[in-house]
């Protein structure tokens, strides 16, 4: 009959059974497909695995003593002695055969050190570690030969390939000459084109040219000072001049020659010189007409004399003086004209200078135009004798004696024959303007006039009137039909007055407009009182600070620039731009407080007056609106915060900025100091 015995069994993977599942001599058997095998209990109560190997990349987590492993990863056998995993290996082979297909892999010999060769030992019987290769035949390397550190070659180097590249620094030959071109039969056809060349943005080259039969450079040749170009020893060229040997050239050109002797022929005319090679005392170098230049000298005239000398000529006059001046030309005088009591006479009537002895000097001008030249005489103006008679002259007149001109009437008239200065018989001077006799003692100035149209100025109480003039009753009155105006300078105030339009000479009413009070400031409209003067107007800029404090505190380094107008007490201002504030360094808790241009009057905080817009700010819950608020007397204002729904009315903290991102786009305000 069959029998059948009930083993514990596992179908689990290297699941195994303990001492506690099994009793003396029991058996357990692990049926898995990754490595069936059996368990079992001793006499000492340790449970052994019997056959079957673990085959796997990882190490079985519960172990028997007796366990077999092969480690698939690294292909190494290992027991479990109960404790440790120990590997299966031999000491040595002795002898074997291997098969030729077969991969060995030598972990060591002996130690050595690193990248060690393996070769056989001086007697050939062993093997050794070594550093040194010794190849005693010819080491045909196929590939790409790389050597890491330093190659030294005791013989002869051959380089049969075409190109041989050096990739280093610096190059260093001992040989002090460098042979180039080494053919079996060199001539200068194999030598043509040989030499350098340096590799840049365009090879620099030095090269033999066969059809120059020279060298030929690509760049520029800089010397270092104090180095010339020679030939045969000879020098020829420095940086600063040609070479004593060099006696002949071609040199079309030159710069500035400042020293030296020409040694050449005549320079002609046409080529900067002058044709001539000696002179003669007083001879002068004339033009021609055919572009050359003639040697000549001056010829003496009547009553003039010529004497020439070593490098001079002298021109003298002689005789009775200058005579016969020829009609239609010139004559100019370097010094005085002595008229004594000769008479030059002309016979036109315009332009007549009559020199007349009995008039000791008298110059009678009659209708001669002086717009250019001005009449400077030593005599009054005047009808007697002795005088000069002034008719209607033009241009400017200077008196050097006496210091005052004596005269009834003077009128000087433009071409048009319109007044341009009248002084009448009163005293009464007008300018481009008959002087009017309902008016004594003033400057007139007509409508051509350059102040303007029917001004008047007069020295008493010191007016300057558009179209009006005081009367002997000391009132205004009209000087033609239309409106009038009066500035007035009294008791240091200029005072500026008008009227309405009203007819020649009557009596006008003059309203005050503006007045520059003594005291500084400008009031208006016949109001004298200080108080009330404009005293002030100013434009500028501001630097914007952030502070944390009312006055003093601790203050952002992020600013800008505002911009204010200053209108006696009233003060508009307004900024743009502190963009991503910086709040380092302020306190948190302490109220928000922004610059101002100037102080405020105000006894106590103002309410809102003006308009802020911020962003990247946290307001408190409901508030929706920010605006600010003046602080009393210390040039600085606060930002308040509120809503319309309840929410508390509060002034911002720094806590309420957010460092690096709030902005303060806009500022406006207009407050009173």
């Amino acid at each position: 009959m069959a029998v059948q015995l009930i083993l514990k069994n596992s179908s689990v993977q290297d699941k195994e059974a303990t001492a506690l599942q099994l009793a003396n001599g029991e058996i357990a058997l692990n049926y898995h497909q990754s490595g069936p095998f059996l368990q079992c209990k001793d006499s000492n109560g340790d449970v052994w695995r019997i056959g079957g190997v673990i085959i796997g990349a990882n190490a079985p987590s519960s172990p028997s003593k007796g366990a077999w492993w092969f480690n698939a990863s690294t292909d190494v056998l290992k027991f479990y002695d109960g404790s440790t995993w120990n590997e299966i290996f031999v000491n040595s082979i002795v002898d074997g055969d291997i098969d030729a297909n077969a991969e060995i892999a030598v972990s060591k010999l002996a130690d050595g050190t690193a990248r060690q060769l393996l070769q056989t030992d001086a007697a050939g019987t062993g093997v050794e570690w070594t550093d040194n290769v010794d190849v005693p035949g010819t080491l045909d390397v196929t590939g790409v030969a790389t050597f890491d550190n330093n190659v030294v070659i005791t013989g002869n180097l051959t380089v049969n390939g075409t190109t041989t590249t050096i990739d280093t620094t610096t190059l260093i030959v001992e040989d002090k000459n460098i042979e180039m071109g080494s053919v079996d039969s060199p001539t200068d056809v194999t030598a043509d084109g040989g030499g350098l060349t340096l590799k840049g943005a365009t090879d620099k080259t030095f090269n033999w040219v066969n059809s120059t039969d020279s060298w030929t450079s690509s760049e520029n040749v800089d010397l270092a000072s104090g180095k010339t170009y020679k030939v045969n020893g000879t020098d020829v060229l420095s940086g600063s001049s040609l070479g004593s040997g060099v006696t002949g050239s071609s040199l079309t050109s030159v710069g500035t020659i400042t020293s030296g002797t020409w040694n050449g022929t005549t320079v002609a005319t046409g080529s900067g010189g002058t044709g001539q090679t000696t002179y003669t005392n007083g001879q002068l170098l004339i033009g021609k007409t055919d572009g050359t230049l003639n040697k000549a000298t001056l010829t003496a005239g009547t009553n003039i004399s010529i004497t020439n000398s070593d490098g001079g000529i002298e021109i003298a006059t002689s005789g009775a003086g200058i005579n016969n001046v020829v009609e239609d030309t010139t004559p100019q005088l370097g010094g005085d004209l002595d008229v004594q009591t000769h008479a030059i006479n002309t016979s036109t009537t315009d332009g007549d200078i009559d020199l007349d002895a009995n008039g000791a000097g008298l110059i009678q001008v009659t209708e001669f135009n002086l717009s250019q030249v001005p009449i400077v005489t030593q005599h009054d103006i005047g009808t007697a004798a002795n005088e000069v008679p002034l008719n209607g002259m033009l241009g400017g007149m200077a008196f050097q004696d006496p210091a005052s001109v004596s005269v009834d009437d003077i009128t000087v008239t433009d071409t048009a024959d319109i007044n341009g200065l009248e002084v009448d018989s009163s005293g009464r001077v007008g300018i481009q303007d008959t002087p009017s006799t309902a008016i004594a003692s003033y400057l007139q100035i007509g409508p051509a006039g350059a102040v303007g149209s029917d001004h008047s100025f007069y020295n008493y109480d010191t007016y300057l009137a558009n179209n009006a003039y005081k009367t002997g009753n000391n009132q205004w009155s009209a000087l033609t039909t239309r409106s009038s105006a009066v500035l007035q300078l009294d008791n240091n105030e200029f005072i500026f007055k008008s009227a309405g339009s009203t007819t020649a000479d009557s009596i006008i009413s003059l309203t005050e407009k503006l007045r520059v009070q003594s005291g500084g400031g400008i009031s208006f409209n016949g109001d004298t009182a200080a108080a009330n003067a404009l005293d002030d107007y100013e434009e500028g800029t501001w630097t914007v600070n952030v502070y944390d404090a009312a006055s003093g505190g601790n203050v952002s380094v992020t600013t800008t620039t505002g911009y204010y107008t200053k209108i006696g007490r009233c003060v508009s201002c307004l900024f743009t731009g502190i963009t991503n504030i910086d709040t380092t360094g302020m306190t948190a808790g302490n109220l928000v407080y922004v610059s101002l241009p100037f102080v405020s009057s105000l006894s106590t905080s103002a309410l809102p007056g003006g308009t802020l817009f911020l962003e990247g700010l946290t307001l408190p819950a409901s508030n929706t609106y920010v605006t600010p608020v003046l602080s009393y007397g210390h040039g600085r204002f606060l930002i308040y915060t509120g809503g319309a729904s309840g929410g508390p009315r509060t002034a911002l903290t720094v806590g309420n900025l957010t460092s690096g991102t709030t902005d303060f786009r806009y500022f406006q305000m207009t407050y009173f100091i």
